[in-house]
């Protein structure tokens, strides 16, 4: 009688999980999978025409790729961009209709808890954006590439140097960051279907406070760095790539508290179905 008590206290969350998150990541390759193609195919196409515009004359072939360079490099800045806002707009709405919307009534008849269905969208974007980043990544080398040979693959694989540590604490904290701004869609849809009235008032509200929060949680954090490394106790000579290094690990540390400042309590509203007025 024990064991059977404990089974149904304890059970398994993954197989739910699992079948959450295949569901979704399916539901969100329709979007992404053609997004993320054209951005890659866009900067294999960059390559091609600036490197195949180089064999002509020598300053037509500068001038030429100069401007080739400016349109393709343009173009990636647009499609990146709008890569990241599809991103969390397409999976801001997968929650919203899970979860909070007319599915949610289906959702919820379902033997899986909702944090089960929480988590497994939290781990459906962590996925989605780790594509996005890769795909990002190997865009601009493969359109760097054609304009420095050496530069961007030095800075991205020479882990020893301050340069490359900085660089990587700042593509870390761009990727977290990212992920607070779908977390803090989930937080504001939720907290705003407390209410029946005001719905999109009260979403404005905790939206712009959870930014105020962040933003002044960032200098804090950034300035405490900064007191820390410019210390009587820091023998070493002034280097501002180092000073960066420092500022950006805090970042680091304020992106994961925010990150529990918006999942813990949207869980807590769902699990207790507040929300469901």
């Amino acid at each position: 009688m024990l064991g059977s008590g404990v089974k149904s206290v304890f059970r398994n969350p993954f197989p739910n999980v699992a079948k959450v998150f295949r569901h979704e990541f399916l539901a969100g390759s329709r979007v992404f999978v053609p997004l993320y193609g054209a951005m890659f195919a866009l900067s294999v196409l960059g390559g091609i025409f600036v490197i195949g515009n180089r064999g002509i004359d020598r300053i037509q072939s500068e001038f030429g790729s100069s401007v080739l360079q400016f349109v393709f490099w343009s173009a990636l800045v647009v499609v990146m961009g709008a890569s990241w806002i599809v991103t969390i707009t397409v999976l801001a709405r997968r929650f919203s209709r899970g979860i909070l919307g007319d599915e949610a009534y289906l959702n919820l008849t379902l033997p899986v808890t909702v944090g089960e269905h929480l988590w497994a969208r939290v781990l459906v974007a962590l996925a989605w954006f780790a594509i996005c980043s890769v795909v990002m990544g190997i865009s601009i080398l493969l359109l760097a590439y054609t304009y420095d040979k050496t530069t961007p693959l030095n800075l991205a694989v020479n882990i020893k140097s301050d340069e490359s540590v900085s660089f990587w604490l700042f593509a870390a904290n761009g990727f977290w960051f990212s992920l607070n701004v779908l977390f803090l869609c989930f937080f504001t849809m939720t907290v705003a279907h407390l209410s029946n009235d005001h719905r999109k008032l009260l979403t404005f509200l905790v939206a712009l406070g959870s930014i105020i929060v962040f933003s002044n949680a960032s200098s804090i954090a950034t300035q405490i760095a900064t007191d820390i490394y410019m210390s009587p106790g820091m023998d070493a000579p002034f280097n501002l790539t180092t000073l960066y290094r420092y500022r950006l690990s805090a970042l680091l540390v304020v992106n994961a508290l925010m990150t529990l400042a918006f999942l813990l309590p949207t869980q807590a509203i769902l699990s207790k179905r507040l929300n469901l007025t």
